[in-house]
């Protein structure tokens, strides 16, 4: 209405709007606004603020997702420099998508170096118990088991499983990818019986629709790409969402609020 079309908050709006366009799944639209406002940005020379470098993350994501990889992984080293402008979880987040960036483009070395640079930035946060931890951990499975190093694979995958004995996690997508991927590694390792009774429980808790015959051509199932902002931002102060089930499973009167 007033003409400002070339201007810092126009360009902001068209960012945001492309964002929630890409949370609904509507992705081709979403690239439009998404572009739009990195062209805007540049235009106006804001190639140094925050809002350009959200901008370029999720462009950068949204290309990966529409399989125009070497694009995207361009985006990302582009990006890269300037990953200080983000939050500690934001930088774990990144190196995630850019681990199952270079995962999908079969550079395992290169996706085992950043999972395990995203999964450094959660220990150094505390946020261990967070449910992306479980996701690089089944992404670093699944590079070791492409590098044929089975055992160390065998081993990343059960160590998500065994944390069902802490954390109420039997109902996450990772969980049951672990369980999938476990009966994979049994089936190399030729031990069928085992193989089995991993794919019964990767079953048992899988939506009949999703299920993945373990005869397919699906060698492993890792999850997607992680968009920063399906996250609600964690806090080390507080418990995690997982950290949080635990205690209220415990008793159902525990308050947060009420308590030291």
């Amino acid at each position: 209405i007033q003409g400002h079309v070339y201007d810092l908050d126009y360009a902001r709006c068209l960012s945001k709007i492309g964002i929630y366009l890409l949370k609904n799944g509507k992705k081709e639209e979403a690239l439009f606004y998404l572009n739009s406002a990195k062209l805007m940005f540049e235009t106006l020379q804001f190639e140094n603020i925050k809002p350009f470098f959200e901008n370029q993350f999720s462009y950068a994501l949204l290309l990966a997702e529409l399989e125009q990889k070497e694009v995207a992984l361009n985006e990302f080293f582009k990006l890269e420099p300037h990953i200080n402008n983000f939050n500690p979880f934001q930088k774990a987040v990144f190196y995630y998508n850019l681990a199952k960036l270079e995962y999908s483009m079969r550079v395992f070395h290169s996706a085992i170096y950043y999972a395990q640079k995203s999964r450094s930035i959660l220990f150094e946060e505390n946020l261990t118990n967070h449910d992306l931890n479980f996701s690089i951990l089944n992404l670093l499975g699944a590079g070791e088991f492409q590098l044929k190093n089975f055992n160390l694979a065998q081993g990343i995958w059960e160590e998500i499983v065994s944390a069902k004995s802490l954390l109420p996690i039997e109902n996450k997508i990772y969980y049951r990818n672990a369980l999938f991927n476990l009966s994979k590694v049994f089936i190399i390792k030729e031990s069928k019986d085992i193989s089995e009774s991993y794919y019964k429980q990767y079953t048992r808790i899988t939506p009949y629709s999703e299920i993945v015959s373990l005869d397919s051509n699906f060698e492993l199932i890792v999850e997607g790409y992680l968009h920063p902002e399906f996250f609600i931002w964690p806090n080390a102060d507080e418990f995690s969402e997982l950290e949080s089930n635990i205690i209220k499973s415990y008793t159902g009167r525990y308050v947060f609020s009420g308590q030291e």
